[in-house]
């Protein structure tokens, strides 16, 4: 699973407020990036790869002409290793260390609902419904996600915008209704967007490349609109961090 973008003609792209549900890498294949982690900024460069824990906020600056590609990652027993992609350079590599403990898992329950969250944004994200749909033990979460200095609406509104980014991407953003990320009114997820990315849904839909660098066609409608027709309702298919 991976996300591709791409700097537009007249100036750089600044994508605010990214936080994903699982640990990522971000390579850039051309030009320049900057990365936002923890009150400070670098600079990435073509070529280089950034590994990027779970639940961290970042702010990405896309220079005008410069590709970059967003990958989620499999911890194994091995280290880390990009879902979905074969790299044969070993130049290009990533060198980790070899064991599963990486990133230390510091908010586990706020882990869990942002990937329960992400995996069905649809879903009536509420704290009394939440023990049905979360695998976990935990009986009292509000109390648990405040130990761990999270909050669960914040997580809710945040994971169903990082899955609309994803589906941008995968299906082109006039195939996504709004019902399909808990929002009542199509209005309301875009001003949502644009209050948390901080750039407009046009604008997201034209930096987010299609997939496999090929042109977005039909394809991806008649796929929505076959899963729209089979299931009775307007929304793609599960993208899964583990798919």
């Amino acid at each position: 699973m991976q996300l591709m973008i791409s700097g537009i003609e007249h100036g750089a792209v600044h994508l605010r407020n990214l936080r994903f549900a699982f640990p990522i890498s971000i390579r850039v294949e051309n030009g320049i990036c900057g990365l936002s982690l923890g009150g400070y900024t670098r600079s990435i460069y073509a070529t280089e790869t950034r590994l990027i824990a779970p639940l961290e906020m970042i702010t990405l600056t896309i220079e005008k002409r410069s590709r970059i590609v967003i990958a989620a990652i499999d911890i194994g027993e091995e280290g880390p290793s990009i879902l979905g992609r074969v790299d044969s350079n070993p130049r290009s590599r990533i060198h980790t260390r070899p064991n599963a403990t990486y990133w230390p898992i510091r908010r586990r329950l706020a882990q869990v609902v942002a990937t329960a969250v992400f995996d069905a944004p649809h879903l009536n994200w509420r704290l009394s419904s939440a023990p049905i749909y979360l695998t976990t033990n935990e009986t009292n979460i509000s109390r648990t996600l405040m130990q761990e200095g999270e909050s669960f609406r914040e997580i809710v509104r945040t994971q169903r915008l990082m899955r609309l980014l994803f589906d941008t991407y995968h299906y082109g953003q006039r195939w996504l209704a709004s019902c399909a990320y808990g929002f009542p009114e199509r209005c309301r997820l875009e001003n949502a967007a644009y209050d948390h990315f901080g750039i407009t849904p046009e604008l997201l839909s034209r930096v987010l490349c299609p997939m496999l660098g090929s042109s977005r066609d039909d394809r991806y409608a008649r796929l929505a609109g076959a899963f729209s027709a089979a299931s009775g309702r307007s929304r793609p298919p599960d993208v899964s961090p583990t798919n």
